[in-house]
């Protein structure tokens, strides 16, 4: 498999430290660090390690190994700058902490600062126990409540459990292409659905998030076990969708014979790929469903075709569509009419009072009045067609003009469809176009 994406493990890399800016209202006490017995005592602690820096400990000493570093260039100043930004850190949770999003802002500061030590954070372990000492003390005007939580943020960003699972972008996206690969998207049912589908990476599980201080947005990723979890369940839910039963009681599958081999071709092209390849025990269970279903829709199949060949089920009627219904998932479906009508309502087509008529012609339900077209009739008919022409509703080709002329009027006054399919398409459609190809 070729990997899409560029893997940059942490200890492969070096970041340098970066001086956090004073903040305009944020004031040293005079003499600092020299002030009091406290900071004289942090910043002696902070010397005395810089001096041992990088022989301190055995990860260090392997890091400077391994980039050979000048600690006086990429470090420099390390115990002031390390005490001050414990004191840029105490003014800000001070600063905040009343605020409603309090916790929120602490933690992206926090994240702020520890970034601004580098990669390794050079002198993490004092400027957090610096700050657990500043909560920590009485004379800290905070509320209890507030201390604890704070206290508890601290100790959750520095003792994180370890993920059981290894986890990266390629991983993650061969566990995804694996499933691509064997979701039946050849059947006619799910063919349209597979581009779509393929572009989406189901990867972020939970919310995007913006660190105010670092401008960086960043999201939790799924793990392996958890992405094959919602793949199975995607699966169980995209087959409960077809009903081919109900499609065939009301005709919209004719050609059964044709239906029979593509799931005589599905099932076979499955089992070859489920000889071939090799899965854990959570790609089992999709594998399990999609095999089960395949074969149990290929033994309707078979089981019907003979009757259908002789004639003893009864044909279905086929009602000519009297609606238009735009194409997608239903559960899009509304949401795209109501983004067309909301074009054209701002380009002075329709207006906003037909919105409701107008859901229910493009979502296949028989609008209660007509929809009056505020524009030209050669704008309509370029409405219509390019609708058709760039595959966003279901094809009606045949009777567009009936359902145009059974739904709409202009200015009030009703026209058959021999009117508007003898009506010149407008010369200048492009913004009709671009409405219509703005869809999804």
């Amino acid at each position: 498999m070729n990997k899409p994406f560029i893997e940059i493990d942490a200890k492969d890399m070096i970041m340098h430290p970066f001086e956090i800016e004073h903040p305009e209202d944020c004031e040293f006490p005079e003499g600092y660090p020299n002030c009091c017995v406290s900071h004289k005592h942090q910043l002696k602690l902070l010397n005395d390690y810089y001096d041992k820096f990088p022989n301190c400990c055995d990860n260090h000493l392997a890091f400077y190994k391994k980039f050979n570093f000048n600690k006086e260039v990429l470090y420099k100043d390390l115990p002031m700058r390390v005490l001050k930004t414990v004191t840029y850190t105490t003014h800000q949770i001070r600063k905040v902490v009343e605020n409603d999003d309090w916790l929120q802002d602490i933690s992206e500061y926090v994240e702020f600062a520890t970034r601004s030590l580098g990669q390794p954070a050079v002198g993490y372990h004092y400027y957090l126990q610096f700050v657990e000492a500043y909560l920590k003390s009485k004379e800290t005007k905070i509320s209890r409540d507030k201390k604890k939580a704070i206290l508890k943020m601290l100790n959750e960003q520095t003792n994180l459990s370890p993920i059981s699972e290894k986890t990266d972008m390629n991983l993650l996206y061969g566990i995804y292409e694996k499933w691509l690969n064997f979701f039946p998207f050849e059947l006619p049912f799910f063919t349209q659905l597979k581009p779509q589908i393929s572009k989406s990476l189901p990867f972020v599980k939970g919310e995007f998030k913006t660190n105010r201080y670092l401008g960086q947005v960043s999201a939790q990723m799924v793990t392996p076990s958890e992405l094959v979890d919602a793949l199975f369940k995607r699966t169980v839910y995209m087959l409960s969708l077809i009903d081919t039963v109900k499609l065939v009681k009301e005709g919209q599958i004719s050609d059964t014979e044709k239906i029979k081999f593509d799931f005589i071709n599905q099932e076979h092209q499955h089992k070859q790929k489920a000889l071939l390849n090799t899965f854990n025990i959570g790609e089992k269970k999709y594998i399990k469903t999609i095999k089960e279903w395949l074969e149990n829709e290929k033994n309707y199949f078979i089981n019907i075709v003979p009757i259908v060949n002789q004639k003893n089920l009864s044909p279905a009627k086929i009602e000519l569509p009297k609606t238009f219904n735009l194409n997608g998932l239903q559960a899009t479906i509304k949401d795209k009419a109501i983004d067309l009508h909301s074009s054209l309502v701002t380009k002075q087509y329709l207006n906003e009072d037909c919105k409701k008529d107008f859901i229910k012609l493009f979502t296949g339900i028989q609008p209660d009045n007509k929809i009056s077209w505020l524009g030209q009739k050669g704008e309509l008919k370029s409405f219509i067609d390019f609708l058709l022409s760039l595959c966003k509703i279901e094809n009606c080709q045949s009777n567009k003009w009936q359902i145009t002329a059974a739904n709409f009027k202009f200015l009030n006054e009703d026209f058959k469809a021999d009117t508007i399919k003898d009506t010149k398409k407008a010369k200048n459609d492009i913004i009709i176009k671009q409405i219509v190809h703005r869809i999804n």
